[in-house]
């Protein structure tokens, strides 16, 4: 197997992993508390998740809360993790720096100049006219 796609599996395993692992820890906090879980969003954030862990902690200590907060731990490791095979896979392809993968806000973009990526993933490959057939 190529390296760079060992690389992109382990990164798409840890993905679907850390995916699993939110649904759950959404789950949990619907059934602990249905209007923290309606508040909850983007667990992929260190800032939600964190948000998240302080306000678990200031509910009563149960089984479903510490599952959660364990949980949300592992989340902040797979993570971890995540932009490590990002990066590892980049370098591995001879880049320095991922594309951008996500697009500024209408109102940042009507304010401010959308920030330069290397390898832009949203524009497709340049690809040569091709010649006039003889048919």
């Amino acid at each position: 197997m190529w390296p760079i796609r060992l690389l992109v599996d382990h990164r798409e395993a840890l993905v679907a992993e850390r995916t699993r692992l939110i649904n759950r820890v959404l789950w949990l906090v619907h059934d602990l508390n249905p209007d923290m879980a309606a508040a909850v969003t983007k667990l992929k954030q260190v800032t939600t998740r964190r948000n998240l862990t302080a306000q678990l902690q200031a509910l009563p200590a149960t089984a479903a809360r510490r599952v959660a907060l364990a949980q949300i731990a592992l989340i902040d490791s797979l993570s971890i993790e995540i932009d490590a095979a990002t990066g590892s896979t980049w370098a591995a392809t001879g880049n320095s720096t991922p594309p951008c993968t996500a697009s500024p806000s209408p109102k940042l973009a009507a304010t401010k100049a959308p920030a330069r990526c290397s390898n832009d993933a949203r524009k497709p490959p340049e690809t040569p006219p091709r010649a006039a057939s003889a048919f």
